[in-house]
């Protein structure tokens, strides 16, 4: 037995019964266990301190001595995957999106959809000038960085983005918008639409340029090895 917080109905410091565990490596447990005022079961990883011992040959006994660190395992279905040579931090804004997407939670994955959209229009924008602010003459140059709708105008006038995505950026800057704002959540449908357009997006800003890059230093590998 152990006593911990339910994550299931939220009961504080109650006992939980170990029904199984299965051993990783490290001393590390994860452990079935039922919640004895719900009757709900969960998953809780524990880590020994005492290598003499597993949760399976201690029946009857409160565990707090020997196991530490307890934390929930959750499981989490397969999301989609980051389009390569997306840069970083813009990778783990989609991870967060495409997490909330596979678990359902449309709503949190539109908004944070409409986040990546937005981080990654910025740096198709040209170099900010020192003097640019609200109150320089050019106050539009200085709004198009904080207004997303500004911004995508200007990518797609200037050619930053393929045409072809005009009609559909524009859905998904307005759902990304009813994610975050709107007292009517998005649908499942809405949000594929949205993961949908941000792949897209994705591989045109990162990828596809990516791909080309790595294409033309091997080229030029070639030809250096033979000129050699």
């Amino acid at each position: 037995m152990m006593i911990s917080d339910c994550p299931r109905c939220s009961n504080r410091n109650v006992t939980l019964d170990i029904l199984a565990a299965n051993k990783l490596p490290g001393d590390v447990f994860e452990t079935f266990v039922r919640c004895r005022n719900c009757c709900l079961t969960s998953i809780f990883a524990l880590y020994n301190t005492r290598s003499d011992t597993s949760p399976m040959t201690m029946v009857g006994l409160y565990i707090q001595s020997v196991f530490t660190k307890r934390s929930v395992v959750i499981a989490i279905p397969d999301a989609a995957p980051v389009p390569e040579y997306t840069p970083v931090e813009i990778a783990a804004i989609f991870r967060e999106a495409t997490t909330c997407m596979a678990m359902g939670c449309f709503d949190a994955s539109g908004a944070m959809f409409r986040k990546v959209l937005d981080a990654a229009t910025r740096s198709l924008l040209p170099p900010q000038p020192a003097d640019e602010s609200k109150d320089h003459p050019n106050f539009v140059a200085w709004k198009r960085r904080k207004d997303l709708a500004l911004r995508l105008e200007w990518l797609f006038e200037n050619d930053k983005l393929p045409k072809n995505l005009l009609e559909l950026a524009d859905c998904v800057r307005e759902d990304g918008n009813d994610a975050a704002h709107a007292s009517i959540g998005l649908s499942e449908a809405e949000a594929r639409d949205l993961e949908d357009f941000t792949v897209v997006l994705l591989e045109s800003v990162f990828t596809l340029p990516g791909q080309v890059e790595v294409n033309k230093a091997r080229r030029q590998a070639r030809r250096s090895e033979t000129a050699a």
